[in-house]
């Protein structure tokens, strides 16, 4: 079965998650967690993204993650790769380091938001590391005691998440225990690591798959979802429409003995000029491009694009499109 794709939408919140593989160790001691810590430090100072909350424990780990035009696989993969290299040299171990793929679910914010915040930093008292809410307070690799005061993370800013909770500091704090305190006693809610809380038709559920974005992927409202499966659909047509002017290109160079790099790039001269123009002809004609569209590709002015296109259907009258394939010397229908 194909992966299926990460989304990556501006202003998108995603719950990570990763887990040692057979559910071994991944953090033994204080330098792991510590080189772990830093190295997210590194990343999160050259990208932009923002931490709301984390956890880690001896066998897996926990990023509540806000990402802006970042990517959360280049993100995740220096992230692990990095570290799976420096624990298995430290502690002479090879091969896998973490179980699969991370895990990622894509979070709406309001409620949603604050309940995730809430069920991470609870987890290593679920897990048994902490015993109680005042062990919690003082656990150092956790952004639950980053909020309180009692650690400082230079990536990690708790005035983002406080101030859904207030304005006052100290108010805000206040609110926030007593918002953790009163999840510890509700139990855990199995909805937050990765299920959709809105209440989908069959024909929802079936077209959300078809697309490969599933509800175990989304955890919002039905609007929400169908939202991002939208953007997901729009993001699949312009890949597609990207490939099919990248292979059109491929077989317009072949037809002028160019490079697919000569059409793309800004030659005005000769053949290559030429071949630029029928390039723009059948990009609006067959693909159904837009001037705009094409003029992106072509790195032109939209205006530039239509004159291009127009003196490629003059050109087109000599070759022929059947089936993908260009042949010169043709008439086109």
């Amino acid at each position: 079965m194909s992966r299926q794709p990460r989304l990556n939408i501006p202003g998108l919140v995603y719950h990570i998650m990763a887990r040692g593989i057979e559910r071994r160790v991944i953090f033994s001691d204080k330098r792991d967690y510590a080189f772990f810590l830093n190295r997210l430090d590194k990343i999160l100072s050259e990208i932009d993204a923002d931490c709301l909350a984390f956890a880690l424990l001896p066998n897996h780990f926990h990023l509540l993650m806000r990402f802006g035009n970042a990517s959360i696989s280049t993100m995740m993969r220096r992230l692990l790769t990095s570290y799976a290299l420096f624990f298995n040299r430290r502690h002479r171990r090879a091969g896998h380091l973490f179980q699969n793929r991370y895990k990622s679910i894509i979070c709406q914010e309001g409620p949603y938001l604050l309940e995730l915040i809430r069920y991470i930093h609870l987890n290593p008292i679920r897990a048994g590391i902490t015993k109680s809410l005042s062990e919690l307070n003082l656990y150092p690799y956790a952004g639950h005691s980053a909020l309180l005061g009692k650690t400082h993370f230079d990536w990690y800013q708790p005035d983002v998440v406080l101030s859904y909770f207030g304005c006052a500091q100290k108010k805000a704090v206040e609110k926030y225990m007593k918002f953790v305190s009163d999840g510890f006693s509700m139990g855990e809610n199995p909805i937050y690591v990765g299920s959709c809380s809105g209440n989908l038709s069959e024909s929802s559920e079936r077209h959300l798959k078809e697309r490969q974005i599933t509800t175990r992927q989304i955890l919002g409202a039905e609007d929400f979802i169908r939202s991002l499966q939208e953007h997901a659909e729009k993001e699949k047509q312009k890949e597609e429409s990207q490939a099919n002017i990248e292979e059109l290109s491929e077989r317009v160079a072949m037809m002028y003995s160019l490079k697919p790099k000569q059409i793309s790039g800004r030659g005005r001269v000769g053949k290559v000029n030429e071949a630029r123009a029928l390039l723009a002809h059948l990009a609006v004609s067959y693909l159904g491009f837009s001037f705009a569209d094409t003029a992106r590709y072509l790195k032109v002015h939209r205006s530039t694009s239509a004159r291009m296109a127009e003196r490629g259907r003059e050109i087109a009258k000599t070759v022929q499109v059947e089936r993908g394939m260009i042949v010169k010397g043709q008439q086109c229908n």
